[in-house]
C-alpha cells in the first residue's frame, strides 16, 4: 500500500536527513529532524505499537485535528487505512514534497503485518 504523510518541520528535507536508525531512535521531535525523519519516526513508533509516540511527532494541526491522544489512538485503531501502519512488516519512504515553507508530503510504501 501507497500512503501519504504529511509532515511540518523547520530543516529542509535532505540537508538533515539522519541515517534513518538514527532519525527512528529519536524520541521526540527536534529541529535538526528533516520531515522524512518525523515520518520516519512515526512509522517506526507505528510499526512497534506505539500510538503514543507517534502521535509526539504529529504536527500542531494534525493534533488539532485528530484532537488528544485517545482520539488519534482510535482513529490508528479502527481506521482500514491507518491500522495497516500498526506493526507493519516494512515501510519505505519513497519520495517527499516540499508544500510550503515547514510542510512536506512525503509518500510511503507500507508492507502490512502478516
Amino acid at each position: 500500500a501507497v500512503m501519504m504523510a504529511e509532515s511540518s518541520s523547520s530543516s529542509s528535507s535532505s540537508e538533515h536527513d539522519l541515517e534513518p536508525a538514527d532519525a527512528a531512535m529519536a524520541t521526540r521531535p527536534a529541529p535538526q529532524l528533516s520531515a522524512q525523519d518525523v515520518v520516519r519516526c512515526q512509522l517506526t513508533a507505528l510499526q512497534r505499537g506505539d500510538v503514543f509516540r507517534c502521535f509526539k511527532f504529529a504536527s500542531p494541526s494534525n493534533k488539532r485535528a485528530t484532537g488528544p491522544l485517545d482520539n488519534f489512538e482510535r482513529m490508528i485503531k479502527e481506521n482500514q487505512v491507518y491500522n495497516k501502519l500498526l506493526y507493519a512488516a516494512s515501510f519505505e519512504i519513497t519520495s517527499a514534497l516540499q508544500l510550503e515553507e515547514n510542510k512536506w508530503r512525503c509518500r510511503v510504501r507500507i508492507k502490512p503485518a502478516g
